[in-house]
């Protein structure tokens, strides 16, 4: 599986670089936390053939993080942009 758990959401597929990498980001309700809305994201390493662990971009501990939008660059890099809603405030991580 790539996503599962409880509440996934909003999966979407940032695109692709040039050697066929992938990321891919949803939201998920973290359960630990209330139903609290939490960010992830994999990827997919093309040389390898293999997924990446999970990383939590954004956890739901305390607030509640939702609508994940990424992009990858052409050497594999990508940028996941989210908003938190309870502070109506924006947030971004990035992957090398």
């Amino acid at each position: 599986f790539i996503a599962s758990g409880w509440g996934v959401r909003n999966p979407y597929v940032a695109g692709a670089d040039a050697q066929g990498n992938l990321l891919l980001t949803w939201e998920e309700r973290d359960s630990a936390s209330g139903g609290l809305g939490r960010v992830q994201a994999r990827r997919l390493h093309a040389g390898l053939n293999q997924w990446r662990s999970i990383t939590a971009v954004a956890t739901g501990a305390g607030t509640d993080h939702r609508s994940p939008i990424a992009a990858v660059a052409p050497d594999g890099s990508g940028t996941v942009v989210f908003r938190n809603q309870v502070s109506g405030g924006g947030g971004a991580a990035n992957f090398r």
